[in-house]
């Protein structure tokens, strides 16, 4: 053990579902209420999006679309596109 490490320490993190909750909650509450998902398409970003819409949705707002961005890839403008199109005069978030 190096001089920083305890045998008494924890870590923790948090779960797609408090993360979603805790941001998505907020911004719907201050006025963001129509939601456009960029989704990294592995098993934590499906799960984060399907968090996120549910926050979303017991908040009072509404997912308009989504994207399922590949890894590994870095181009995003086909994605935010369909984001601006779906979203334009909804009051995006």
């Amino acid at each position: 053990m190096g001089d920083q490490c305890s045998p008494y320490a924890v870590q923790w993190t948090p779960t797609t579902r408090e993360l979603a909750r805790g941001v998505a909650g907020a911004v719907v509450e201050g006025g963001g209420d129509s939601w456009y998902l960029l989704t990294a398409d592995y098993v934590f970003g499906h799960g984060l999006a399907k968090d996120a819409t549910e926050a979303v949705e017991d908040a009072g707002g509404k997912v308009v679309g989504e994207t399922v961005h590949p890894l590994n890839t870095n181009d995003l403008a086909s994605a935010l596109l369909s984001a601006g199109g779906a979203c334009t005069g909804a009051g995006a978030a």
